[in-house]
């Protein structure tokens, strides 16, 4: 993976709003901008802004059904979170067996 598709990543999810975008977008699926847009007191424009950075940095992607604009999350792009994870929790634990119990609570 990497450090700079990480990077993107986390800091495309910094951002409330576009936190709450892919969240709703892992729970309902693919969704047209407006009702992307409906739940959030922001324009427009501000909408499409979010869209645009999570689009750059892989999260999500667009197509054009018919007449609307279509967004979904990109499942793979959030396994970069995922291996991220794991190899953090693999020297966290090592780390623990090295130092014993204790190091879990100090």
């Amino acid at each position: 993976m990497a450090h700079s598709e990480l990077l993107a990543v986390f800091a495309a999810l910094s951002d409330d709003t576009r936190l709450a975008i892919v969240n709703r977008l892992l729970q309902d699926g693919e969704l047209p901008v407006g009702a992307i847009a409906a739940p959030f007191s922001v324009t427009p424009p501000a909408i499409s802004r979010h869209l645009r950075v999570l689009e750059t940095a892989g999260l999500v992607e667009r197509r054009i059904d018919r007449q609307r604009r279509m967004i979904r999350v990109r499942p793979e792009a959030l396994d970069v979170i995922s291996e991220w994870l794991g190899e953090q929790s693999g020297i966290i634990a090592g780390h623990a067996m090295d130092k014993g119990p204790m190091a879990i609570h100090a």
